[in-house]
């Protein structure tokens, strides 16, 4: 991210805060941090095309799995799923 551009971060609802993160090589990539409280459920939802989230402190889980700090989550049309952040 050193390279990169963010955003200041910004409400979404209760627990959850967003910054957008701008790609020097790349102006239409749709890229965003997310700040969410641990215990916090997402709504429940589906994807337009691919989301990718990439774990960089905490855990989270659905249905499909856990991913924690380092893990990668690959999530399309077919998935619908509702993460759930983790306690710690």
């Amino acid at each position: 991210l050193d390279d990169c551009g963010i955003g200041p971060w910004r409400w979404i609802g209760p627990g959850v805060r967003w910054s957008r993160v701008t790609l020097p090589d790349d102006d239409s990539a749709n890229v965003m941090l997310l700040k969410v409280t641990a215990g916090r459920r997402l709504p429940e939802h589906t994807h337009v095309g691919l989301e990718y989230t990439h774990v960089l402190k905490g855990a989270f889980h659905d249905a499909r799995g856990r991913y924690g700090p380092g893990d990668l989550d690959e999530a399309d049309d077919d998935v619908q799923h509702q993460p759930i952040v983790e306690e710690d």
